[in-house]
């Protein structure tokens, strides 16, 4: 049974080692959606920007058509002053081109605003896309590295599980049935040592005679409230590899 033991703990060894890695493993996705989180973030801001700029642009076309529109209408009032033909007539016609022409006035500060916020917001855009063609760059070579990680990593689990496999092939089908079962719901550590009477996996404590029962090491003990299987490290360190 020591000889059992030591084949389990080594066993035991390559699964916490399996079991990091791909914990490591299963973290690449989540790291790749970030990856792409970041990407989709800035390709979105810089769309928002562009729709901004075409409705300011939407906005100024607008505004200079009405004022050519005012303008025109301006002019020919105008032109109606020499043809009228009492003064009463021609003080209104004043008053109303006075009108147009402080309307006019006000578009053109509204023109002129809505030319200086667009070329504040060409200056963003421009600043937006340099942000977009970093992110992607930055997406493109994380990915590269995220995949050739990957890679690695599944090879390394690979071979170790090749190595498990062989390992495993020297343990008692029934012994290895049962560490798998406990490996199952005990992610990476289906044994626990014991030392100063204490399971190391939950702290429990051992009473003498499991302690007598280990120290004789001629059957398998499980630990009554973790379920672990328990050996002492002195046990198994005195078998040879």
């Amino acid at each position: 049974m020591k000889k059992t033991l030591k084949r389990l703990t080594v066993l035991q060894e390559i699964d916490a080692r399996i079991h990091a890695l791909r914990l490591r493993r299963d973290e690449i996705p989540r790291q790749i959606e970030e990856q792409v989180g970041a990407l989709e973030r800035a390709e979105a801001r810089f769309r928002a920007l562009e729709e901004r700029a075409r409705d300011v642009r939407r906005t100024l076309d607008s505004k200079t058509l009405e004022l050519r529109a005012l303008e025109e209408k301006t002019y020919q009032k105008e032109v109606q002053l020499n043809t009228l033909r009492t003064n009463e007539s021609y003080r209104v016609m004043l008053r109303e081109i006075a009108g147009l022409k402080a309307d006019g006035s006000r578009i053109e500060d509204a023109i002129l605003e809505l030319s200086y916020g667009l070329d504040e917001l060409g200056g963003t855009l421009a600043a937006a896309r340099k942000d977009v063609d970093a992110a992607r760059r930055e997406h493109e070579q994380r990915q590269a590295e995220l995949k050739e990680r990957a890679g690695g990593l599944d090879r390394e689990i690979e071979a170790l599980a090749a190595e498990r496999r062989a390992r495993a092939a020297g343990i008692d089908a029934g012994t290895l049935a049962l560490y798998d079962r406990i490996l199952a719901r005990r992610q990476s550590h289906a044994l626990a040592a014991v030392r100063d009477q204490h399971c190391q996996g939950c702290q429990m404590k051992l009473t003498l005679h499991e302690m007598t029962q280990l120290l004789s090491c001629k059957e398998l003990l499980s630990c009554r409230t973790c379920s672990r299987l328990l050996y002492l490290e002195e046990v198994v360190d005195s078998v040879g590899a």
